[in-house]
Protein backbone atom coordinates (compact mmCIF):
# COMPACT_ATOMS: atom_id res chain seq x y z
CA UNK A 1 0.00 0.00 0.00
CA UNK A 2 1.16 3.53 -0.77
CA UNK A 3 1.72 6.00 2.04
CA UNK A 4 -1.64 6.36 3.81
CA UNK A 5 -3.65 9.52 3.36
CA UNK A 6 -5.74 8.83 6.48
CA UNK A 7 -4.83 7.19 9.78
CA UNK A 8 -7.70 5.90 11.90
CA UNK A 9 -6.72 5.59 15.57
CA UNK A 10 -8.91 3.22 17.61
CA UNK A 11 -8.22 2.74 21.33
CA UNK A 12 -9.61 -0.65 22.36
CA UNK A 13 -10.67 -1.51 25.89
CA UNK A 14 -13.05 -4.43 26.47
CA UNK A 15 -14.77 -3.85 23.14
CA UNK A 16 -14.91 -7.43 21.87
CA UNK A 17 -18.60 -7.09 21.01
CA UNK A 18 -18.28 -3.99 18.80
CA UNK A 19 -14.71 -3.71 17.52
CA UNK A 20 -15.36 -5.64 14.30
CA UNK A 21 -18.22 -3.29 13.38
CA UNK A 22 -15.97 -0.29 14.00
CA UNK A 23 -13.14 -1.68 11.86
CA UNK A 24 -15.40 -2.86 9.04
CA UNK A 25 -17.03 0.59 8.85
CA UNK A 26 -13.56 1.89 7.91
CA UNK A 27 -12.67 -0.93 5.52
CA UNK A 28 -15.75 -0.39 3.31
CA UNK A 29 -14.74 3.19 2.50
CA UNK A 30 -13.96 3.80 -1.21
CA UNK A 31 -10.68 5.57 -0.32
CA UNK A 32 -7.95 2.92 -0.32
CA UNK A 33 -4.99 4.79 1.22
CA UNK A 34 -6.18 4.27 4.80
CA UNK A 35 -4.37 2.69 7.72
CA UNK A 36 -6.19 1.50 10.84
CA UNK A 37 -4.27 1.54 14.11
CA UNK A 38 -5.95 -0.48 16.88
CA UNK A 39 -4.28 -0.20 20.26
CA UNK A 40 -5.46 -2.72 22.83
CA UNK A 41 -5.37 -0.85 26.14
CA UNK A 42 -5.06 -3.81 28.51
CA UNK A 43 -8.47 -5.34 27.74
CA UNK A 44 -9.59 -8.16 30.01
CA UNK A 45 -12.08 -9.67 27.55
CA UNK A 46 -11.42 -11.22 24.14
CA UNK A 47 -10.64 -7.94 22.36
CA UNK A 48 -7.02 -8.81 21.61
CA UNK A 49 -7.91 -12.21 20.14
CA UNK A 50 -10.58 -10.52 18.02
CA UNK A 51 -8.04 -8.01 16.72
CA UNK A 52 -5.64 -10.82 15.78
CA UNK A 53 -8.40 -12.53 13.80
CA UNK A 54 -9.33 -9.32 11.99
CA UNK A 55 -5.71 -8.53 11.13
CA UNK A 56 -5.58 -11.70 9.01
CA UNK A 57 -8.36 -10.26 6.83
CA UNK A 58 -6.99 -6.73 6.38
CA UNK A 59 -3.42 -5.88 5.42
CA UNK A 60 -3.89 -2.23 6.40
CA UNK A 61 -4.96 -3.11 9.96
CA UNK A 62 -2.14 -2.68 12.46
CA UNK A 63 -2.65 -3.90 16.02
CA UNK A 64 -0.71 -3.12 19.17
CA UNK A 65 -0.98 -4.49 22.69
CA UNK A 66 -0.06 -2.56 25.84
CA UNK A 67 -0.85 -2.18 29.52
CA UNK A 68 -3.93 -0.20 30.48
CA UNK A 69 -3.09 3.51 30.68
CA UNK A 70 -6.43 5.06 29.66
CA UNK A 71 -7.92 6.38 26.46
CA UNK A 72 -5.91 9.64 26.38
CA UNK A 73 -2.51 7.96 26.52
CA UNK A 74 -3.69 5.30 24.07
CA UNK A 75 -4.81 7.91 21.54
CA UNK A 76 -1.49 9.71 21.92
CA UNK A 77 0.33 6.44 21.32
CA UNK A 78 -1.71 5.83 18.19
CA UNK A 79 -1.01 9.36 17.01
CA UNK A 80 2.73 8.78 17.42
CA UNK A 81 2.45 5.71 15.15
CA UNK A 82 0.25 7.35 12.52
CA UNK A 83 1.64 7.99 9.03
CA UNK A 84 -1.40 9.50 7.35
CA UNK A 85 -1.79 13.10 6.27
CA UNK A 86 -5.04 13.25 8.26
CA UNK A 87 -6.12 11.52 11.47
CA UNK A 88 -9.53 10.36 12.67
CA UNK A 89 -10.12 9.20 16.26
CA UNK A 90 -12.69 6.41 16.30
CA UNK A 91 -14.00 4.83 19.51
CA UNK A 92 -14.04 1.03 19.49
CA UNK A 93 -17.82 0.81 19.97
CA UNK A 94 -18.68 3.43 17.34
CA UNK A 95 -18.87 3.46 13.53
CA UNK A 96 -18.32 5.83 10.63
CA UNK A 97 -20.65 6.17 7.65
CA UNK A 98 -19.88 5.43 3.99
CA UNK A 99 -18.24 8.12 1.88
CA UNK A 100 -16.90 10.06 4.87
CA UNK A 101 -13.31 10.04 3.59
CA UNK A 102 -14.09 10.88 -0.05
CA UNK A 103 -16.24 13.88 0.88
CA UNK A 104 -13.99 15.18 3.66
CA UNK A 105 -10.75 14.80 1.69
CA UNK A 106 -12.26 16.72 -1.23
CA UNK A 107 -13.04 19.71 1.02
CA UNK A 108 -9.82 19.51 3.05
CA UNK A 109 -7.63 19.60 -0.05
CA UNK A 110 -9.69 22.23 -1.84
CA UNK A 111 -9.60 24.70 1.06
CA UNK A 112 -6.24 23.59 2.52
CA UNK A 113 -7.90 23.36 5.93
CA UNK A 114 -6.38 22.03 9.15
CA UNK A 115 -9.49 20.04 10.09
CA UNK A 116 -13.05 19.25 9.13
CA UNK A 117 -15.75 18.78 11.77
CA UNK A 118 -19.03 17.07 10.89
CA UNK A 119 -22.25 15.91 12.51
CA UNK A 120 -22.96 12.60 14.22
CA UNK A 121 -25.86 10.55 15.54
CA UNK A 122 -26.35 8.86 18.90
CA UNK A 123 -27.51 5.27 18.38
CA UNK A 124 -29.78 4.11 21.21
CA UNK A 125 -30.05 0.42 22.26
CA UNK A 126 -33.43 0.32 20.49
CA UNK A 127 -31.72 1.25 17.23
CA UNK A 128 -33.21 4.74 17.21
CA UNK A 129 -30.77 7.34 15.86
CA UNK A 130 -30.77 10.90 17.17
CA UNK A 131 -28.87 13.67 15.45
CA UNK A 132 -26.47 15.18 17.96
CA UNK A 133 -25.66 18.66 16.68
CA UNK A 134 -28.02 21.42 15.61
CA UNK A 135 -27.91 25.16 15.02
CA UNK A 136 -25.67 25.74 18.02
CA UNK A 137 -22.85 23.90 16.22
CA UNK A 138 -23.67 24.67 12.60
CA UNK A 139 -24.89 28.16 11.76
CA UNK A 140 -24.61 27.11 8.11
CA UNK A 141 -24.60 23.71 6.45
CA UNK A 142 -21.08 24.42 5.15
CA UNK A 143 -18.61 26.95 6.47
CA UNK A 144 -14.85 27.49 6.26
CA UNK A 145 -13.54 29.76 8.98
CA UNK A 146 -11.38 30.10 12.09
CA UNK A 147 -12.51 29.86 15.76
CA UNK A 148 -11.63 33.52 16.42
CA UNK A 149 -14.32 34.40 13.88
CA UNK A 150 -16.75 31.64 14.84
CA UNK A 151 -17.54 31.21 18.54
CA UNK A 152 -19.96 28.27 17.96
CA UNK A 153 -16.83 26.19 17.30
CA UNK A 154 -16.50 25.85 21.08
CA UNK A 155 -19.63 23.72 21.14
CA UNK A 156 -17.47 20.97 19.65
CA UNK A 157 -15.99 19.21 22.66
CA UNK A 158 -15.74 15.76 21.09
CA UNK A 159 -12.73 14.92 18.91
CA UNK A 160 -14.39 11.91 17.24
CA UNK A 161 -16.53 13.65 14.57
CA UNK A 162 -13.60 15.18 12.74
CA UNK A 163 -10.52 14.70 10.57
CA UNK A 164 -7.39 16.56 11.67
CA UNK A 165 -4.26 17.37 9.68
CA UNK A 166 -1.59 15.36 11.48
CA UNK A 167 1.23 17.81 10.77
CA UNK A 168 -0.82 20.62 12.33
CA UNK A 169 -1.33 18.62 15.52
CA UNK A 170 2.39 17.88 15.68
CA UNK A 171 3.47 21.46 15.02
CA UNK A 172 1.29 22.70 17.90
CA UNK A 173 2.08 19.77 20.23
CA UNK A 174 -1.60 18.93 20.52
CA UNK A 175 -2.14 15.79 22.59
CA UNK A 176 -4.77 14.37 24.92
CA UNK A 177 -4.14 14.97 28.63
CA UNK A 178 -2.96 11.67 30.09
CA UNK A 179 -4.99 10.17 32.93
CA UNK A 180 -7.85 12.60 32.40
CA UNK A 181 -11.40 11.72 31.47
CA UNK A 182 -13.37 14.25 29.40
CA UNK A 183 -10.09 14.46 27.52
CA UNK A 184 -11.80 15.53 24.28
CA UNK A 185 -13.09 18.75 25.84
CA UNK A 186 -9.63 20.01 26.73
CA UNK A 187 -8.11 18.73 23.48
CA UNK A 188 -10.66 20.60 21.36
CA UNK A 189 -10.26 23.86 23.28
CA UNK A 190 -6.48 23.58 22.93
CA UNK A 191 -6.98 22.97 19.23
CA UNK A 192 -9.26 25.99 18.78
CA UNK A 193 -6.91 28.24 20.76
CA UNK A 194 -4.30 27.77 18.00
CA UNK A 195 -6.89 29.30 15.62
CA UNK A 196 -6.76 26.66 12.87
CA UNK A 197 -8.57 26.83 9.57
CA UNK A 198 -11.60 24.58 10.05
CA UNK A 199 -14.39 23.34 7.80
CA UNK A 200 -17.76 22.89 9.51
CA UNK A 201 -19.91 20.43 7.56
CA UNK A 202 -23.45 19.68 8.75
CA UNK A 203 -23.52 16.14 7.42
CA UNK A 204 -23.78 12.97 9.54
CA UNK A 205 -20.70 10.77 9.19
CA UNK A 206 -20.26 9.30 12.69
CA UNK A 207 -22.44 6.98 14.81
CA UNK A 208 -21.98 7.23 18.58
CA UNK A 209 -23.29 4.14 20.35
CA UNK A 210 -25.24 4.40 23.61
CA UNK A 211 -25.09 1.04 25.38
CA UNK A 212 -27.94 -0.77 27.14
CA UNK A 213 -27.06 0.48 30.64
CA UNK A 214 -27.04 4.08 29.51
CA UNK A 215 -23.30 4.28 29.11
CA UNK A 216 -21.57 5.28 25.92
CA UNK A 217 -18.07 4.70 27.25
CA UNK A 218 -15.97 4.61 30.41
CA UNK A 219 -16.52 8.35 30.93
CA UNK A 220 -19.91 7.63 32.43
CA UNK A 221 -18.77 5.15 35.07
CA UNK A 222 -19.51 6.18 38.64
CA UNK A 223 -16.09 6.61 40.23
CA UNK A 224 -13.94 9.49 41.38
CA UNK A 225 -12.80 9.83 37.75
CA UNK A 226 -16.15 11.34 36.82
CA UNK A 227 -15.04 14.41 38.78
CA UNK A 228 -12.50 15.05 36.00
CA UNK A 229 -15.19 16.98 34.18
CA UNK A 230 -14.70 19.90 36.56
CA UNK A 231 -10.92 20.06 36.15
CA UNK A 232 -11.35 19.85 32.35
CA UNK A 233 -13.81 22.73 32.52
CA UNK A 234 -11.51 24.89 34.64
CA UNK A 235 -8.51 24.26 32.38
CA UNK A 236 -10.63 25.04 29.31
CA UNK A 237 -11.95 28.18 31.03
CA UNK A 238 -8.41 29.45 31.66
CA UNK A 239 -7.37 28.77 28.05
CA UNK A 240 -10.36 30.64 26.64
CA UNK A 241 -9.94 33.63 29.00
CA UNK A 242 -6.27 33.97 28.05
CA UNK A 243 -6.75 33.69 24.30
CA UNK A 244 -10.20 34.95 23.29
CA UNK A 245 -11.47 38.48 23.94
CA UNK A 246 -15.06 37.56 23.04
CA UNK A 247 -17.36 36.50 25.88
CA UNK A 248 -19.36 34.05 23.77
CA UNK A 249 -16.82 31.17 23.98
CA UNK A 250 -16.85 31.55 27.77
CA UNK A 251 -20.66 31.44 27.79
CA UNK A 252 -20.60 28.24 25.70
CA UNK A 253 -18.03 26.68 28.02
CA UNK A 254 -20.01 27.67 31.15
CA UNK A 255 -23.22 26.39 29.62
CA UNK A 256 -21.59 23.05 28.82
CA UNK A 257 -20.38 22.40 32.36
CA UNK A 258 -23.84 23.04 33.78
CA UNK A 259 -25.62 20.96 31.16
CA UNK A 260 -23.18 18.02 31.23
CA UNK A 261 -22.73 17.82 35.00
CA UNK A 262 -26.39 18.30 35.92
CA UNK A 263 -27.48 15.81 33.24
CA UNK A 264 -25.00 13.31 34.70
CA UNK A 265 -26.65 13.74 38.10
CA UNK A 266 -30.06 13.11 36.59
CA UNK A 267 -29.07 10.16 34.43
CA UNK A 268 -26.32 8.38 36.35
CA UNK A 269 -26.05 9.60 39.94
CA UNK A 270 -29.74 9.77 40.85
CA UNK A 271 -29.66 6.26 42.36
CA UNK A 272 -26.40 6.87 44.23
CA UNK A 273 -26.84 10.29 45.80
CA UNK A 274 -25.80 9.07 49.26
CA UNK A 275 -22.40 7.95 47.97
CA UNK A 276 -19.19 9.85 48.59
CA UNK A 277 -18.53 10.47 44.89
CA UNK A 278 -22.06 11.76 44.33
CA UNK A 279 -21.83 14.15 47.27
CA UNK A 280 -18.50 15.49 46.02
CA UNK A 281 -20.00 15.84 42.55
CA UNK A 282 -22.93 17.89 43.87
CA UNK A 283 -20.54 20.11 45.85
CA UNK A 284 -18.49 20.71 42.70
CA UNK A 285 -21.57 21.78 40.74
CA UNK A 286 -22.53 24.18 43.52
CA UNK A 287 -18.97 25.54 43.65
CA UNK A 288 -18.94 26.11 39.88
CA UNK A 289 -22.36 27.80 40.04
CA UNK A 290 -21.14 30.13 42.79
CA UNK A 291 -18.53 31.53 40.36
CA UNK A 292 -21.32 33.19 38.38
CA UNK A 293 -23.36 36.19 39.43
CA UNK A 294 -27.08 35.48 39.69
CA UNK A 295 -28.08 37.29 36.49
CA UNK A 296 -25.44 35.49 34.42
CA UNK A 297 -26.36 32.15 36.00
CA UNK A 298 -30.01 32.68 35.10
CA UNK A 299 -29.08 33.45 31.49
CA UNK A 300 -27.06 30.22 31.38
CA UNK A 301 -29.90 28.16 32.84
CA UNK A 302 -32.47 29.69 30.49
CA UNK A 303 -30.51 28.29 27.55
CA UNK A 304 -30.77 24.72 28.92
CA UNK A 305 -33.64 22.18 28.87
CA UNK A 306 -36.17 22.85 31.63
CA UNK A 307 -35.44 19.54 33.45
CA UNK A 308 -31.78 20.56 33.71
CA UNK A 309 -32.78 24.02 34.96
CA UNK A 310 -34.97 22.52 37.68
CA UNK A 311 -32.29 20.06 38.81
CA UNK A 312 -29.59 22.74 38.79
CA UNK A 313 -31.79 24.95 40.97
CA UNK A 314 -32.32 22.08 43.43
CA UNK A 315 -28.58 21.41 43.60
CA UNK A 316 -27.81 25.08 44.15
CA UNK A 317 -30.32 25.22 47.02
CA UNK A 318 -29.07 21.91 48.47
CA UNK A 319 -32.49 20.29 48.06
CA UNK A 320 -31.38 17.19 46.16
CA UNK A 321 -31.98 14.32 48.59
CA UNK A 322 -32.82 11.51 46.20
CA UNK A 323 -33.89 10.91 42.63
CA UNK A 324 -37.46 11.20 43.85
CA UNK A 325 -36.93 14.78 44.99
CA UNK A 326 -35.76 15.58 41.47
CA UNK A 327 -38.64 13.70 39.86
CA UNK A 328 -41.27 15.22 42.16
CA UNK A 329 -39.99 18.74 41.62
CA UNK A 330 -39.92 18.25 37.85
CA UNK A 331 -43.43 16.76 37.83
CA UNK A 332 -44.71 19.55 40.06
CA UNK A 333 -43.30 22.25 37.80
CA UNK A 334 -44.44 20.42 34.69
CA UNK A 335 -47.96 20.25 36.13
CA UNK A 336 -47.87 23.99 36.85
CA UNK A 337 -46.56 24.64 33.36
CA UNK A 338 -49.31 22.47 31.84
CA UNK A 339 -52.01 24.23 33.87
CA UNK A 340 -50.68 27.61 32.77
CA UNK A 341 -50.68 26.46 29.17
CA UNK A 342 -54.29 25.27 29.48
CA UNK A 343 -55.35 28.53 31.12
CA UNK A 344 -53.54 30.50 28.43
CA UNK A 345 -55.36 28.52 25.73
CA UNK A 346 -58.69 29.04 27.50
CA UNK A 347 -58.00 32.76 27.68
CA UNK A 348 -57.25 32.84 23.94
CA UNK A 349 -60.46 30.90 23.20
CA UNK A 350 -62.50 33.34 25.31
CA UNK A 351 -60.91 36.27 23.49
CA UNK A 352 -61.80 34.73 20.16
CA UNK A 353 -65.38 34.00 21.31
CA UNK A 354 -65.78 37.58 22.55
CA UNK A 355 -64.48 38.89 19.24
CA UNK A 356 -66.89 36.64 17.32
CA UNK A 357 -69.73 37.73 19.59
CA UNK A 358 -68.92 41.39 19.02
CA UNK A 359 -68.81 40.88 15.25
CA UNK A 360 -72.12 39.03 15.37
CA UNK A 361 -73.71 41.77 17.49
CA UNK A 362 -72.58 44.45 15.07
CA UNK A 363 -73.91 42.43 12.14
CA UNK A 364 -77.32 42.08 13.84
CA UNK A 365 -77.43 45.84 14.58
CA UNK A 366 -76.56 46.67 10.98
CA UNK A 367 -79.17 44.22 9.72
CA UNK A 368 -81.88 45.82 11.92
CA UNK A 369 -80.93 49.28 10.66
CA UNK A 370 -81.30 48.13 7.08
CA UNK A 371 -84.77 46.71 7.81
CA UNK A 372 -85.90 50.02 9.38
CA UNK A 373 -84.69 51.90 6.35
Amino acid sequence: MRSPVISVVIPVFNAEEFIELAIESVMVQPVSEVEVLCINDGSTDGSWNKLQELQKKHSNLHIYNKENTGVSDTRNYGLSLAQGEFVLFLDADDEIYPDIFRVCLKHLKRFKADAILFNMVAVLPSGLKIKCFGNEHFKKSFLVTRPQNYSPAFNFTNAAPGLFRRQYLQEHSLLFKKGQLYEDWLFMVNFFVTNPKVIFLDKVFYAYRIQENGKSNITNNISSSCLDIFSSYLLADALIRNNFPSKEPLFINDKKILNESVSFVRNRLADHLDGEVAQEYLKSIKKISSRFDLLYLQSLLQSLPWEVRVTADLIRKKKVKSKYSIQLRCRYLWTLYSIRQVLRECKNILKNLCAIGLIYKRAVVNQNRKKKC
